[in-house]
C-alpha cells in the first residue's frame, strides 16, 4: 500500500545505558536507542531542503527499484532533486534535478516523473533506475499546476493531484482524460495524508477521513465519504458515517450494511489490506469482501477497546491496548499473543523484517515472528518509521536513515 508532506521533525532520544534488549514486556524507560547503519543528509543536494515523498503518498518517501531506493529532496519546488540510494550502504548512485516534480515507479527498472523545464506546461519523463538518464522523448501534457501526487492508474495511465486540489487522470500519451475538483473544507492540500491501493485498471486514493476516498479509472473518478477503507483483490470496503459499502474493483456496489457492524480494524487511517472489523465487545471478525457476511468472532483476550491492524495479508496482526496478536491468514484464529504496554499502540507502525516483527510506538520492539517472544526493546523514536524491502527506515526533516536491528 502503500505520505503528502511526510517529513516530521524528529530527534533520537537516548535511553539508559542498559542494552540487554530484553526485559519486561511492559515498556517504560531503560532501553537504549536504536542505532543507525547509515544516514544521508538532504544538504548534500543543495543549500536547503528536506527529504519528502517522491510520489506524494503515505508511506511513499522511498520508491523501491531494481537499482535501490529512490527518494526526493524538496519535491514540488524549483529545487526538487531525485536521488537514488544504495539500501545497504546509503551510497548515492545518482541525483538529478526534477523542477517542481513528483515521481513514481511503474516497473522496477524505470521511474516516471511529472515535471517541467522552463515553460508553463508539465511533461512526463521516463528515467532508467540504473543511471537516472532520460529514456525517449518527453511526453507533453496540458497540466500547468504543480503536482503534489503522482500514482499509476492501473496500467492505463496516471492520476495526479495539483496544489489547487484538482485531481486529473492522464492516459499513456499524457492526454487529460478527466478532472475532478476535490473539496477540502478547512484542509490545505499539503496537509493531506494520501494512501493508495491499486487494481488492474483503477486506483483507490484515501485522502483521509475528513476529505474522502476516490476510486479513479480511465472513465473518471468517484468520490466517497469514508472514515475507513479496506482493499482486497476481490473487493473494497468504504466505512462511512452511517453505513458500510462493499464495492467491486470496477466500483459496482456489492452490499450495504449498518456502519456499527462494520467498524474497521484499520491502520490508523491508512488502507487496510484485509477486511476485518471490531465487534465492539473485545472480538473481531473477518468480512467476506463479496457478500459482507461476518466470519466467526475471534476473541482478542482484551476488554472492549480500540484495535489497530498491522502487517499484511500473510502476517495479519491485531494490536489491542496491551497485546500484539498474530492471526492466521484466514483471520479466524489467534496463532499467538504477546503482552506489550505502549502508549502509542493505537498509531504504531512497523512490519516484518526477516523473522522479526518490528513495532514502533512509544518504544521500538522486536518480536519473534514464529513464537511471539519479545526479542528486544529500544528507546523512543519520535517520528514515523517505515519497513521497506525488509529494512527499517527513518526520516528526519533533513536526514534519511537506515536502522540496524539488534
Amino acid at each position: 500500500m502503500v505520505v503528502v508532506g511526510v517529513a516530521v521533525a524528529i530527534g533520537l532520544v537516548a535511553g539508559a545505558s542498559d542494552d540487554s534488549g530484553g526485559g519486561s514486556p511492559f515498556g517504560g524507560g531503560g532501553a537504549p536507542e536504536l542505532e543507525a547503519e547509515w544516514s544521508l543528509s538532504s544538504y548534500d543536494f543543495g543549500d536547503h531542503g528536506s527529504f519528502d515523498s517522491a510520489d506524494g503518498t503515505v508511506p511513499g518517501t522511498i520508491l523501491s527499484t531494481s537499482n535501490g531506493w529512490v527518494t526526493m529532496v524538496e519535491p514540488g519546488t524549483l529545487e526538487a532533486t531525485l536521488v537514488s540510494v544504495e539500501p545497504d550502504t546509503g551510497e548515492v548512485h545518482w541525483s538529478t534535478p526534477m523542477p517542481e516534480g513528483r515521481c513514481t515507479s511503474t516497473d522496477p527498472d524505470s521511474i516516471l516523473c511529472l515535471t517541467r523545464d522552463g515553460g508553463s506546461q508539465f511533461q512526463l519523463l521516463t528515467l532508467t533506475a540504473e543511471t537516472g538518464e532520460v529514456v525517449g522523448d518527453p511526453v507533453p501534457t496540458d497540466l500547468t499546476r504543480v503536482p503534489v501526487l503522482l500514482v499509476p492508474m492501473g496500467g492505463e495511465g496516471w492520476v495526479t493531484l495539483s496544489i489547487t486540489a484538482e485531481l486529473a487522470g492522464l492516459d499513456l500519451q499524457g492526454r487529460t482524460l478527466w478532472t475532478e475538483q476535490i473539496e477540502l473544507g478547512d484542509y490545505e492540500v499539503e496537509w493531506l495524508d494520501v494512501d493508495t491501493a491499486a487494481y488492474a485498471s483503477s486506483v483507490i486514493l484515501s485522502l483521509g477521513p475528513y476529505v474522502g476516498t476516490v476510486q479513479a479509472g480511465v472513465e473518471g473518478a468517484a468520490v466517497h465519504e469514508c472514515r475507513g477503507v479496506a482493499v482486497t483483490p476481490e473487493a473494497w470496503m468504504c466505512q462511512g458515517e452511517d453505513e458500510a459499502v462493499g464495492r467491486a474493483p470496477d466500483g459496482t456496489e456489492l452490499w450495504r450494511e449498518d456502519w456499527q457492524d462494520y467498524y474497521l480494524v484499520d491502520q490508523y487511517q491508512r488502507i487496510a489490506p484485509v477486511m476485518i472489523v471490531d465487534n465492539w465487545d473485545g472480538t473481531v471478525s473477518a468480512v467476506d469482501p463479496l457478500t459482507g457476511e461476518h466470519a466467526a468472532a475471534v476473541d482478542m483476550g482484551s476488554p472492549e477497546g480500540s484495535f489497530n491492524f498491522l502487517g499484511d495479508t500473510e502476517h495479519p496482526f491485531v494490536l489491542t491496548e496491551d497485546s500484539i496478536n498474530l492471526l492466521d491468514t484466514g483471520l479466524t484464529t489467534v496463532l499467538w499473543s504477546a503482552p506489550i504496554r505502549d502508549e502509542y499502540l493505537n498509531i504504531a507502525g512497523g512490519g516484518v523484517i526477516g523473522e522479526v516483527l518490528v513495532i514502533d510506538g512509544e518504544s521500538s520492539w522486536g518480536f519473534d515472528l514464529a513464537t511471539g517472544d519479545e526479542l528486544w526493546r529500544r528507546g523512543f523514536l519520535p517520528y514515523d518509521v517505515m519497513v521497506i524491502d525488509e529494512a527499517l527506515v527513518g526520516l528526519r526533516i533533513t536526514e534519511l536513515l537506515r536502522y540496524a536491528l539488534p
